[in-house]
């Protein structure tokens, strides 16, 4: 037991419980800009990701980081779906598809900051569940719209090509 204790003095020999950690006092922002220029930058649509990380860091007041909890970000979806919070210049009313993507975000900035050791605080949207939404159907071309797209393309071959190439696997115009 002595040489346990001895262990245990060892390893616990620079943890000091008396005195007080230091309070992390950074903001949501800061986290997202933290994310950015460590991990967000590599991503294709990481710039569009951030704007819309800025913004809704904006939206939610940028509380401190560690007192924004998932009751906050519930809070502002809430007033969001009702178009009480907007983005100028885009339609109020937006789809639950839209807030599930916002809290996606934001639980990726704080699983990556977590994997960097940027964030010890866990996830505090980890306990938010995204809306359900409705898949929404396949579309396809019928006959006519097929002949219709390729009558049009008949001018342009390269066009032409790319579209019968679409036709014909199944690839999708995006």
């Amino acid at each position: 037991e002595a040489l346990n204790w001895e262990n245990w003095l060892i390893s616990n020999a620079d943890s000091k419980p008396w005195e007080e950690k230091e309070v992390d006092s950074r903001r949501l922002s800061d986290l997202v800009d933290i994310w950015f220029r460590q991990h967000g930058q590599t991503l294709n649509d990481g710039v569009r990701r951030k704007a819309k990380l800025v913004w809704l860091c904006e939206a939610l007041g940028n509380p401190i980081a560690t007192e924004f909890t998932g009751q906050t970000f519930a809070a502002y979806r809430e007033k969001r779906l009702s178009g009480e919070i907007y983005i100028p210049g885009q339609r109020k009313n937006v789809t639950p598809t839209t807030i599930n993507r916002e809290l996606l975000y934001l639980q990726a900035v704080f699983n990556e900051l977590g994997r960097l050791g940027e964030w010890s605080g866990g996830n505090p949207l980890a306990v938010i569940r995204q809306y359900k939404v409705q898949e929404t159907e396949l579309a396809y071309l019928t006959e006519d719209e097929i002949q219709l797209v390729l009558d049009e393309c008949k001018y342009n071959r390269d066009l032409w090509l790319i579209v019968m190439l679409c036709l014909s696997t199944g690839a999708r115009w995006s």
